[in-house]
């Protein structure tokens, strides 16, 4: 036998019949399980810790000491729809909107709590 005959009796053996080779499911399966990785350790946990924070904001109370954004501990004084009334100083007023508040402010500990109810410093 001729060696060329035989690179051509080799290339033309019969692969493997699995159905992921023949199909090309193989070659989608590590971006399925980058999906899933992404998935589960990413989008999830964001998801989980976006609801408990409007969560927490919905359940403001007249009262209530909050952080805002800008890092200013202020107390609810007036709720309305999308706006808060709130007092940084004796007397001094600002009304922000609920979008601004970070988290509750726990006075006792001087820490402020996180909206999983965890104390943070």
């Amino acid at each position: 036998m001729n060696i060329i005959t035989l690179a051509f009796a080799a290339e033309t053996a019969p692969a493997s019949t699995s159905i992921f080779q023949n199909s090309g499911l193989m070659s989608l399966f590590p971006f399925v399980m980058i999906f899933f990785i992404f998935y589960f350790m990413l989008i999830k946990p964001q998801m989980k810790k976006q609801k408990e924070h409007q969560d927490t904001i919905n359940a403001l109370k007249k009262g209530d000491k909050i952080v805002t954004t800008g890092g200013i501990i202020a107390t609810i004084v007036k709720l309305e729809d999308d706006l808060l009334h709130v007092e940084i100083a004796p007397e001094v007023k600002i009304k922000i909107t609920r979008s601004a508040v970070t988290s509750i402010y726990d006075n006792s500990s001087n820490n402020t709590k996180s909206e999983a109810g965890k104390i943070s410093k």
